[in-house]
């Protein structure tokens, strides 16, 4: 590492000042902190390391005395990897910001990655000066993921200024989408409605906007506030309950099995509803799709009960594949769908509601209600146009690849895939390893090997296994699945050793 010269920071009442400028601070600090023979050997120790860059220390004043409180060190190992340690003198109680301080400036500054260390022998330990276990996992996470030239999972990993430059080339209208009227927006509005063969589409920034607008607007047109929903839908887990607390609706649960609902779920709720949801693939089930006559006789029943449905089709393209039919044909079979362009289309984030003209009209005044009107959506329109381009042809490539890859790994000792075949070009990964394990493992594969397998585990309903989610894409597709199948036993491997 570059020797740098930190210069001096200030944390609430706390003044930190770096070494060797303090040297009074660090003979008074240091003869407290260790045995008096002691003291010389370290001090030169700690001015070595601070010549050589891998030691950055601070002495930390109060600001209203000027008195030496306390220490801390920040020690850089050779592979860019930091350890803050803070020590307080005696009946000092330090604000957690002092270390935090010189934490946030140590990984964004210079780019280290800061994780926690332990306190030595006859050190008083000050936790709140490290990270937290999570915060540097996640910024080793970011650091291996940036150098990896291999992925299992999705489309691969690209630059922000790659993404932009790629996204203006994309670009094709002359004008400006101001408010969502004409330019890209309104263009890939009316592909969407075309693809969907719906006849309106309103393009969204989020998809958690687009739910909230249809359900509301269909609620708005029904004598009931009942809506029907998945228990595991995201409606239910991932939107703070938003259908509740925003619009007053009430969520009557079809199911919260882990299995797509049917006629008889819809038929055991007796009441008048406003609309009923269904969730293309249900992803906290294992992305789980129901057959096409399953979904035909549910389509059916809701519309012999006047119920309006509504299909969360956030996979909904992934989905096409299984059921062997133009999206046309799926949509055709409920009343409204949101469809999302930062998943298997791989755009920078957006959605869309499609359905008859006058839900749409309706939905866009909801939009305009939650702060969605944004003056230009341009460089999400552009990402969702070119996703529709580039990548909803392959989605065929993908669901045979998870097959092939589902069934090589599902063949693995200690291992499980749900569901098998998978119905998208999504499914569950089980391992019978605790997730720490596999978590530590998949990061060292990806820092040492440069290869992206997987960098986020879960804890499964069993104890002892672990689970995580894998996706293909064309990051997926570019090496053969012996070898990505290899590359898993590998890591799980690597996690039973640990």
């Amino acid at each position: 590492m570059t020797p740098v010269e930190p210069t001096e920071l200030v944390a609430g009442a706390w003044q930190l000042r770096p070494w060797p400028v303090a040297h009074a601070d660090l003979d008074d600090v240091l003869a407290e902190r260790y045995p008096a023979d002691a003291v010389p050997a370290e001090r030169a120790v700690r001015l070595d390391g601070w010549q050589r860059g891998d030691l950055l220390g601070f002495a930390v004043r109060a600001a209203t005395t000027g008195a030496s409180v306390a220490e801390v060190l920040v020690a850089v190992a050779p592979d860019g990897r930091a350890s803050v340690d803070a020590w307080a003198r005696s009946g000092t109680a330090l604000d957690p910001d002092v270390a935090d301080v010189v934490r946030r400036w140590a990984a964004g500054a210079l780019g280290l990655v800061v994780a926690p260390q332990a306190p030595g022998p006859g050190q008083r330990p000050y936790r709140a000066a490290v990270p937290t276990d999570d915060e540097a996992l996640a910024e080793r996470r970011r650091i291996a993921r940036r150098g990896c030239t291999r992925w299992l999972i999705g489309h691969g990993d690209v630059s922000p200024a790659a993404w932009l430059g790629a996204t203006a080339a994309a670009a094709t209208e002359p004008d400006l989408d101001r408010y969502g009227e004409s330019g890209e927006v309104a263009v890939l509005e009316r592909e969407v409605a075309d693809l969907l063969g719906t006849e309106a589409a309103v393009f969204l920034p989020s998809g958690v906007l687009a739910q909230q607008a249809a359900l509301r607007s269909w609620a708005e047109r029904s004598p009931t506030d009942a809506v029907a929903v998945h228990g595991l839908s995201h409606l239910v887990l991932h939107e703070l309950d938003a259908l509740t607390e925003l619009h007053g609706l009430r969520l009557q649960l079809l199911t919260s099995e882990p299995r797509q609902p049917g006629v008889a779920d819809l038929d055991a709720l007796a009441g008048p509803l406003a609309a009923v949801t269904l969730e293309l693939p249900l992803r906290d089930a294992g992305f789980l799709l129901p057959t096409w006559d399953e979904l035909v006789a549910f389509s059916d029943r809701a519309r012999e009960r006047g119920v309006p449905l509504h299909l969360d089709g956030a996979r909904l393209w992934e989905s096409g594949p299984y059921y062997g039919r133009t999206y046309a044909e799926i949509v055709g079979l409920a009343d409204s769908v949101y469809v999302s362009f930062y998943k298997g289309l791989g755009g920078m984030a957006g959605a869309a509601l499609a359905g008859p003209a006058d839900l749409v009209a309706q939905a866009r005044r909801w939009q305009v209600r939650h702060g969605g009107r944004l003056f230009t959506l341009l460089p999400y329109a552009v990402s969702a146009r070119e996703g529709l381009r580039r990548y909803l042809p392959r989605m065929g490539e993908y669901a045979e690849r998870a097959r092939d890859l589902a069934a090589a790994l599902d063949a693995l000792p200690g291992v499980r895939v749900l569901p098998q075949p998978p119905h998208t070009n999504s499914f569950r990964l089980f391992v019978d390893v605790d997730d720490e394990r596999l978590v530590e493992a998949g990061l060292r594969t990806a820092e040492e090997q440069h290869v992206a397998i997987a960098l986020g585990w879960a804890g499964a309903d069993v104890p002892g296994w672990s689970m995580t989610e894998l996706v293909v894409g064309d990051a997926t597709l570019a090496w053969p699945v012996d070898e990505q199948a290899a590359a898993v036993a590998d890591l799980v491997d690597l996690a039973r050793s640990l």
